[in-house]
């Protein structure tokens, strides 16, 4: 009761009773002290989906449902005299910091040392699945990969043989076409004995310098995809971001 208590009072988010595990403990820096470390589920809030526009490309019950989850995390209200800082962060996302892997203008992100309970309780919560989840070659295969300045951008769905898929967003500014994205993407993928799906493109305008993105637009090849499971897809990636969509635009 304690931990829920404490987890409220300072992030403003409640977290479930049933299913909380102790992962370790360390000294605090004053007298007969102790920091102890837990992991939580926090209770999802009531949401509905946003509007799409009719030519949208269908993203299928696996998009709808990244698309419901993320809109169902509660809201975060800092108790800034408690607490520096308080965010959503993707399990693949600070995976991907915990392994020093490089992101496009994924800004500052930096964790504790590997002795710090933090560190502990992030690694002991990036390798955790759920039941129904399995190793799998998409795996490997970041959410998110895109460029800064604007760009257009495709959104991917990836599969293999066993029924495991998961939603990816590709962008390069390099590259003219929709159709060019797609294509070195899937040659990338086939060689991790992945299929792709391309559900419709657009563009992206990435400002690092002031940490925003925005997606809107239409592709003449693929069609309009569902910017707003794109938008959701880069806010799990970029944290520290602020990211919009439109369906206007080309």
């Amino acid at each position: 009761m304690a931990v829920a208590r404490e987890v409220h009072e300072e992030s403003g988010v409640r977290v479930k009773i049933e299913g909380m595990r102790y992962i370790a403990s360390q000294p605090w820096p004053f007298p007969q002290s102790l920091m102890v470390g837990f992991i939580a589920e926090a209770e999802e809030k009531q949401a509905s989906l946003p509007e799409f526009v009719d030519d949208v490309v269908p993203v299928g019950s696996y998009g709808v449902h990244l698309l419901a989850e993320n809109l169902s995390l509660p809201a975060i209200a800092v108790d800034m005299k408690e607490l520096e800082d308080a965010r959503w962060v993707h399990r693949s996302r600070l995976k991907a910091v915990l392994e020093n892997k490089q992101t496009h203008g994924g800004g500052p992100f930096s964790v504790p040392g590997r002795h710090a309970i933090a560190n502990h309780l992030m690694q002991e919560w990036t390798k955790h699945k759920n039941g129904t989840e399995s190793e799998w070659a998409g795996d490997t295969v970041p959410y998110v990969d895109i460029d800064e300045g604007v760009f257009k951008y495709v959104l991917i769905q990836v599969n293999d043989d066993m029924g495991n898929k998961k939603l990816i967003v590709r962008g390069d500014k390099s590259m003219a076409y929709h159709s060019d994205i797609f294509k070195h993407t899937r040659q990338v993928l086939m060689t991790l004995g992945l299929q792709a799906e391309v559900l419709g493109g657009g563009r992206i305008s990435h400002d690092v310098a002031e940490r925003s993105i925005h997606v809107y637009g239409f592709s003449q090849a693929y069609g309009r995809a569902n910017h707003a499971v794109t938008a959701t897809l880069l806010r799990q990636w970029f944290p520290f971001h602020a990211v919009s969509f439109s369906w206007d635009g080309y």
